[in-house]
C-alpha cells in the first residue's frame, strides 16, 4: 500500500541540509556488528588533507578554520583528526 507523505512548504524545504558529493573511497568497516562500509566523500571546498592544512600554515597562517573550528595549535588539532 502506497502511503502519501504530507507536502511541505518552501520555508520548510529551505531548512533541509541537502548536499551532493563525490565518493572518494569505500572501505570495509570490519568493526561494525553488521556488514558495513566506511565512505570517504568529498563535498568540495575547504581543507581536506594533511597536505592542505600544511600548506595553510606554510603560507604564514597562525590559525586555520575548518568548519567552525578555529585552530591555534596545529599539532594539537592534528592529534584530534583522522585524515
Amino acid at each position: 500500500m502506497l502511503v502519501s507523505k504530507p507536502i511541505i512548504t518552501f520555508e520548510e524545504f529551505q531548512l533541509l541540509d541537502i548536499r551532493i558529493g563525490t565518493i572518494i573511497s569505500v572501505l570495509d568497516f570490519s568493526r561494525a556488528n553488521k556488514p558495513a562500509y566506511k565512505l570517504v566523500i568529498d563535498f568540495g571546498g575547504g581543507i581536506k588533507t594533511n597536505a592542505d592544512l600544511a600548506l595553510v600554515f606554510e603560507r604564514g597562517a597562525t590559525l586555520a578554520t575548518i568548519g567552525s573550528i578555529a585552530v591555534a595549535n596545529p599539532a594539537l588539532f592534528l592529534s584530534w583528526v583522522d585524515i
